[in-house]
């Protein structure tokens, strides 16, 4: 039997530098292929292995979730191989890692981005986790990689030999002892486990190699929340949850979340997640949320996470702090005190763009007619003192996107969130819920709805909760009776093609061909396909060494891109293709904490597609001079002889 592959992954941030290196430094004398990239790049590994360009037997690290080894795991021809930590220490290395980069923005606090990844990124990578410890692959420990490296590796070496009885690839003593000094922390980064000192980047991150260091930086209402959303799985990795400090309690560990949140207790856990997202302006998206739980179908907002329901002896009920936000909001709310839930489903819905991570789940994009949504917004949100029209060419950042996204006009904001959501179409389930069909429309545009759920409701059911939507939200409540798809077709132009809306809007189908349409899997095109198409001659390695860096979290290769505008004796204007590669870089390491991943090369070639289209356009256009005043603040000057242009104003954003 021929050698198997190996593919060797852990949870972020959870000490693959101690074990990645000797693999590929043992596998590769052993005549494996190692592919040639890491994390960043295992979107690629499926397409070379079909074309041959990686052959096996092939080494191949990675942090995606078992998901996208479908057919692979369990296939004799394969060993997988998971390191897992404690998910609490992972996130505060994390948290370190990002804060000092600066990737969640440079003004946030160590602590707001800890908690930020903590509350948004960390709960799907555990779960991730606990699926892969389900899989039947070697599962190893941060902390046992810490203990005793060497007796780890072999376990791991013999694992593989396993695949193969004549595979003979475990080194001698000597070798080993020699492969472990040489990619010790303590080689790395020139001090003991545990002394304070810089975090240090190779291709990898290292920064204290301990355990437990999270119990210095969760204050108890972190600790609690991390356990409400992801105790469990915690718990099933085998790590000790604890009572928060301050609580009441001698801190000592427990066998099951705190008891005093809801979130994941009861009647809450192990639920079917679907993702509901709708642009941060006035899309009538509560009226959707009436509807289902008026169905019997668990609703959770994000903002409200965790802690948005509590258990109750026959069923759940809202938390004090959810019926006071949603009391003036949700009429089905004022009528009803207990809910019950029958099927395990839990739809989590907020204007997030972060839900797309690494294993996201089926989604629904919830829209309006962005005129109308953002008249509305218009005149709730306190911008009535300006004129619709100058409201429309502000520049506009929303307090529920990361920050600075998108800097750009309020219209084409809300394109670029529907966008990022119909490029995910072949990443995710999508289905796309339009506010019209569902004021002219519901039952048929329920039906359709519950199909994608997976869930039954008779003709009956369906029609009783439209009849209360329709009478719980009047003309001039949420305005959501008075929208019609042929009012909305009217206002659409499809002979312009130099508007993101327009654009947008006719892939939602808002050109009034057919109601209830779903779009269809929209191809952007692969990011060489747009470089060697729009990028200048002079630029395109640049433009390559640009991805690569990104794709890592890597800084600008500026240097590079000096070069290439002086070979080519580019003028500043050139460089705007380039710039909207690099703004599309900027806004996926907003919205990804992690890099790599389906979800996140979909995005940035979409991002990159929709910058080079519109570039023209005043608000995308705006942002693309900036990026480029930002490139020759890197570079420390121009980096062409042309002048900054009058008035430009200066970029915020920042790559460390």
């Amino acid at each position: 039997m021929s050698a198997p592959s190996v593919i060797f992954c852990n949870l972020q941030n959870s000490g693959g530098s101690a074990i990645d290196p000797i693999l590929r430094e043992v596998l590769r004398t052993h005549g494996y292929h190692l592919a040639k990239y890491g994390p960043e790049g295992t979107g690629r590994l499926r397409a070379e292995l079909t074309s041959g360009v990686l052959k096996p037997p092939f080494y191949h690290w990675t942090h995606d979730p078992p998901e996208t080894f479908e057919g692979m795991i369990g296939d004799a021809r394969y060993r997988f191989i998971y390191l897992h930590r404690d998910p609490r220490d992972a996130a505060v290395s994390w948290a370190h890692d990002a804060h000092r980069r600066g990737i969640f923005g440079r003004h946030l606090q160590f602590t707001q981005v800890l908690e930020s990844i903590v509350r948004k990124f960390l709960p799907r990578h555990v779960e991730a986790a606990v699926r892969w410890a389900r899989s039947g692959c070697l599962v190893i420990r941060f902390d046992d990689v810490r203990e005793n490296t060497g007796d780890v590796v072999s376990t791991i070496l013999s694992y593989i030999e396993a695949g193969s009885p004549d595979l003979r690839i475990t080194p001698t003593d000597d070798e080993l002892d020699r492969l472990l000094l040489k990619h010790s922390f303590e080689t790395l980064t020139g001090r003991a486990r545990g002394q304070p000192g810089e975090i240090i980047r190779t291709g990898y991150m290292l920064r204290s190699g301990l355990s437990g260091e999270w119990r210095q930086h969760f204050d108890a209402r972190l600790q609690e929340d991390c356990h409400a959303l992801m105790g469990e799985e915690i718990a099933e990795l085998g790590y000790p949850l604890e009572t928060p400090a301050g609580s009441g309690s001698s801190g000592t560990p427990v066998a099951c979340p705190h008891p005093g949140t809801a979130q994941r207790s009861g009647k809450g856990a192990d639920r079917h997640r679907i993702q509901l997202v709708a642009p941060p302006f006035s899309t009538g998206v509560d009226a959707l949320h009436d509807l289902l739980l008026r169905l019997n179908l668990r609703v959770t907002l994000a903002n409200l996470e965790p802690g948005h329901w509590e258990s109750a002896p026959s069923g759940e009920r809202l938390s004090q702090r959810a019926l006071h936000q949603l009391s003036n909001r949700l009429p089905v709310v004022c009528e009803k005190t207990i809910f019950q839930f029958p099927e395990r489903l839990e739809i989590r819905s907020g204007p997030q763009l972060d839900f797309a991570g690494p294993a996201p789940g089926p989604t629904i994009l919830f829209v309006r007619d962005a005129h109308e949504a953002l008249k509305q917004f218009h005149k709730d949100s306190g911008h009535g003192s300006a004129s619709f029209e100058h409201f429309l060419h502000q520049t506009l950042e929303s307090p529920h996107l990361p920050p600075g996204l998108f800097q750009l006009p309020p219209l084409e904001s809300y394109a670029y969130f529907c966008a990022y959501w119909l490029a995910m179409r072949p990443v995710v389930p999508l289905c796309v819920i339009r506010a019209e069909d569902l004021a002219t429309h519901p039952c048929e545009t329920l039906g359709h709805l519950l199909e994608f759920l997976g869930v039954h409701r008779s003709t009956a059911e369906v029609c009783a909760a439209s009849e209360c939507m329709r009478a719980a939200y009047p003309s001039g409540r949420s305005g959501i009776q008075t929208l019609s798809s042929e009012q909305s077709a009217d206002r659409i132009d499809p002979s312009h093609a130099d508007d993101a809306w327009r654009f947008v809007a006719r892939l939602l189908d808002y050109d009034g061909e057919s109601r209830g349409r779903q779009p269809g899997n929209w191809s952007v095109p692969d990011p060489q396909a747009l470089i060697d198409g729009s990028i200048p001659a002079p630029l395109r390695t640049a433009a390559q060494a640009c991805i690569r860096s990104g794709y890592a979290y890597h800084p600008i290769p500026i240097a590079q891109i000096a070069e290439g505008v002086r070979h080519g004796r580019l003028e500043r204007s050139e460089l705007r293709q380039l710039a909207a590669l690099t703004r599309a870089l900027y806004y996926v390491e907003r919205i990804f904490a992690d890099p790599g991943g389906a979800p996140f090369r979909a995005a940035f070639g979409m991002f990159f597609w929709l910058n080079l289209k519109f570039a023209s356009s005043p608000g995308i256009g705006a942002t693309l001079d900036r990026s480029i005043a930002h490139l020759e603040r890197l570079h420390g000057g121009p980096l062409t002889e042309a002048v900054t242009a009058p008035g430009e104003t200066p970029c915020t954003e920042a790559r460390a």
